[in-house]
């Protein structure tokens, strides 16, 4: 079967599955997916990141992760609890990491890795659980998604018509300014219709405020991954997805869109 088979198929499972969670799922349900999800990407970014002496360890970055986006995720029920998980997150990854018996230089990257990733991935999956906890979140994490997914189209689609002058050869040779601009127009498109449809009693200035914003993060997103992946000489993530690669390969926007949209629902 081509890539393109692949990726074709995979997205024919997966999309109306995350419409099935996100349109009838509980906001408890949504959470405990989150944190599946959040443990999945601990162990690519483990994979990732971690030196080959330590890749026994990966099942602690999955963890920490895990932790992170519960601690977020199910705040409400008792609000101290993201403080309290956090200042344990690095005393976990030093006793994880401390008697493993690799080099203590490795061991050193190996636990700081380990509690950045939970912080990236997990703090920001956390994120994503509140917003959907929240007033009409199915509806926000429904254009968070879209936006996402309508800028990467239409940034990769630009791109490869107009684009000649590179975004940021360093970390993702094939980006480029005029898809840049494509990924802006596509992820404003998406905020616009939300506006006309979803979200009415919203002004055109709140989409430019939401739009602009969430495109740029979302552009960030990808482009810190791509920072990672390059650091760490890795094509993809992981293999989770047939034809996408890893869960992170999916997620990178979308993950950094996520506090640009929490805050403006808390702000409006």
């Amino acid at each position: 079967m081509s890539n393109l088979a692949l990726r074709l198929a995979s997205a024919a499972v997966l999309i109306p599955l995350a419409l099935i969670l996100v349109l009838l799922g509980s906001p408890p349900l949504f959470s405990v997916v989150m944190v599946g999800l959040a443990i999945v990407s601990g162990l690519e970014w483990g994979n990732m990141t971690l030196a080959a002496a330590l890749r026994s360890r990966r099942a602690v970055a999955a963890v920490l992760t895990g932790l992170a986006a519960g601690s977020i995720a199910f705040s409400g029920l008792w609000a101290p609890l993201p403080i309290l998980t956090f200042s344990l997150l690095f005393p976990i990854a030093f006793l994880a990491f401390s008697s493993c018996g690799a080099e203590l230089a490795d061991s050193v990257r190996g636990a700081g890795l380990s509690v950045a990733g939970a912080a990236y991935v997990g703090s920001l999956l956390g994120v994503i659980a509140l917003l959907f906890a929240g007033e009409h979140g199915r509806g926000w994490v429904l254009l968070l998604a879209a936006g996402a997914f309508m800028g990467d189209t239409t940034a990769y689609a630009a791109g490869r018509a107009l684009g000649r002058r590179k975004l940021a050869p360093r970390l993702s040779p094939s980006k480029t300014w005029a898809g840049s601009i494509g990924g802006l127009l596509g992820t404003m498109g998406v905020v616009a219709a939300a506006k006309a449809t979803v979200f009415p009693e919203l002004e055109w200035i709140d989409a430019l405020l939401l739009g602009l914003p969430l495109s740029v993060a979302c552009q960030i997103g990808d482009l810190a991954e791509s920072f990672v992946k390059r650091g760490c000489g890795v094509k993809d993530s992981g293999r989770i997805i047939p034809g996408h690669g890893g869960l992170l390969d999916r997620i990178d926007g979308f993950l950094f869109g996520a506090p640009v949209v929490y805050v403006f629902t808390f702000f409006r």
